[in-house]
């Protein structure tokens, strides 16, 4: 059985960055290619600068990286392994959730790889929330340690985007949350990770989504990854979304998210 686990779950986070500054995290092209597949929903490379930030570089040396919303996008390590078999995507992920709940700026490969470990390559959800759980509390006083609790949703076709959306909203208040700057307007955020599809492939990935834009009959998901930003459809999302289950339906359901909340 576990042998059929890590046959199913080999393509996790296959897909990773493609505009790299670091020299030591530039990846094959066979994986930069999938970043075309995004292409069409790009929005920001995320690539401003404090100049107010006296440790900047090394904040950039660790992979952050700032949208110009003021949310983080870190860069995605490379994967290890056979074939990319261990993926950082997870790994990734965490690091913007610590910064958008913390403002705290932690090594996505150094500090999460050795918690993230189970048999099977990438970060599985509840490897992922157990991780969370036990190093949540080591980060610091800069987090909400007693607002909120790391969870696993498993939500249905009909209120995947309403749960996400419901989750985005902060039920507390702290100092540290992320604050996003949209149209002239400053809104606070508690950004909520999403296990998805890659576009056209079978290759799973760790997207985390920071915002939700509904204007008459469009909505759009603010998705942050591969120190990029992008707006998705919803509809969209929720396709990539619903292909997990479908794909790997032995080990993994649709519609997974990850948060704090």
């Amino acid at each position: 059985m576990l042998k059929i686990i890590s046959i199913f779950l080999i393509y996790i986070c296959a897909g990773a960055n493609a505009q790299e500054l670091i020299s030591v995290y530039e990846l094959p092209r066979a994986e930069r290619s999938f970043e075309s597949r995004w292409s069409a929903y790009y929005k920001d490379n995320c690539q401003m600068v404090s100049l107010a930030q006296s440790d900047e570089l090394d904040l950039r040396s660790k992979g952050f990286r700032r949208c110009r919303d003021g949310s983080p996008s870190f860069v995605q390590p490379p994967s290890r392994g056979y074939q990319g078999w261990e993926g950082k995507c997870g790994q990734t992920l965490a690091s913007n959730l610590v910064y958008s709940l913390c403002k705290k700026v932690v090594d996505p490969d150094r500090y999460f790889t050795p918690i993230f470990r189970d048999i099977t390559p990438g970060v599985r959800p509840g490897t992922f929330v157990r991780g969370m759980k036990n190093s949540f509390p080591r980060l610091g006083v800069e987090c909400p340690l007693l607002q909120g609790e790391w969870s696993i949703n498993y939500f249905g076709v009909s209120d995947f985007i309403t749960g996400i959306k419901e989750r985005l909203t902060p039920r507390y208040s702290q100092r540290n949350q992320l604050k996003i700057n949209r149209n002239g307007k400053t809104y606070v955020r508690n950004p909520v990770g999403l296990l998805i599809q890659n576009p056209g492939s079978f290759e799973l990935h760790w997207v985390m989504a920071i915002d939700i834009i509904e204007q008459k009959n469009k909505c759009e998901l603010v998705i942050n990854h591969w120190d990029n930003q992008y707006q998705v459809p919803c509809d969209i999302v929720q396709g990539w979304s619903e292909k997990v289950g479908r794909t790997y339906p032995i080990v993994l359901k649709s519609f997974t998210t990850v948060s704090y909340y």
